[in-house]
């Protein structure tokens, strides 16, 4: 492009900021909401992603997005609204729509 500018867009933020840098980022922050388990830390971190991406998405499409059960979704996003990186309200079929704070 011309004068060395492009536009910024979701593919290419992925191609220079790798999930495992963001999880490496934020492992502090999330030791306190997810002690011992790095598993549930790299979800959070996916989970954020996804949310982000989307602006606001309910929680069934989140964990279809990510390959995971609605039920370890459910948990994550129970712990992160309560630590304040998420917030959840229902949606028009009720179910739960999820955004970042």
């Amino acid at each position: 492009m011309e004068g060395g500018e492009f536009p910024v867009t979701v593919e290419s933020v992925r191609g220079v900021v790798t999930l495992d840098q963001l999880v490496k980022d934020m492992d502090l922050e999330l030791t306190d909401l997810f002690q011992n388990c790095k598993e549930k830390k790299v979800l959070a971190v996916k989970l954020i992603n996804c949310v982000r991406e989307h602006r606001r998405v309910n929680q069934s499409m989140i964990a279809e997005s990510l390959g995971v059960g609605d039920a370890a979704v459910s948990r994550v996003v129970r712990k992160m609204e309560a630590y304040g990186y998420v917030r959840r309200e229902r949606g028009r079929h009720a179910e739960w729509l999820v955004s970042l704070i």
